[in-house]
């Protein structure tokens, strides 16, 4: 039996390490890559589950919610890469809650975000305050993870100074 030696073994090897980009630019519209053809059972009920979110938050936060929108982006070796966070939500204050949604709370989630969104994000929004947010409609407290989670009730009250998870049911 393979033990990890650390929680970032327990995920895809895209995320395990820090991504510092030299350029990024908002792509709107389609994807880059053609969507994945067959998803499987689960990963239907995710993007059911992801759709649901998306629609709520669009009517709870009225044109602050811009759901995942593809980002283009150059690491450090000039390399060309996509990514997509599942939603921003952009606070007049100038904050922004970075969204991943996953049906039940998940490493691969916090790898995610800090990793690869909020690096790329921090370089095409250097002005920004950045802050994580998982909403998960399934929350599991004995899930192996590399900091404490704080739940929050709204995505809204989520703080820079912590991983954030939302259950929205």
């Amino acid at each position: 039996m393979h033990v990890a030696k650390n929680l970032s073994q327990l995920v895809p090897r895209a995320y395990q390490r820090r991504t510092v980009p030299r350029e990024a630019e908002f792509h709107m519209g389609h994807a880059p890559h053609p969507p994945n053809p067959r998803p499987t059972k689960s990963g239907r009920a995710g993007i059911r589950y992801e759709s649901r979110v998306h629609e709520e938050f669009d009517e709870r936060y009225h044109g602050l919610y811009l759901p995942g929108q593809w980002i283009f982006y150059k690491d450090f070796r000039g390399r060309s890469h996509y990514c997509q966070p599942d939603g921003l939500l952009f606070l007049p204050e100038g904050r922004i809650i970075v969204i991943e949604i996953k049906l039940s709370h998940t490493l691969t989630a916090f790898y995610q975000l800090e990793n690869l969104y909020l690096p790329v994000l921090s370089f095409l929004f250097p002005l920004w305050e950045l802050v994580p947010c998982e909403v998960v409609r399934w929350y599991d407290p004995g899930v192996l993870f590399p900091v404490q989670p704080r739940l929050c009730a709204e995505p809204l009250h989520a703080v820079k100074e912590a991983f954030n998870v939302h259950i929205c049911g």
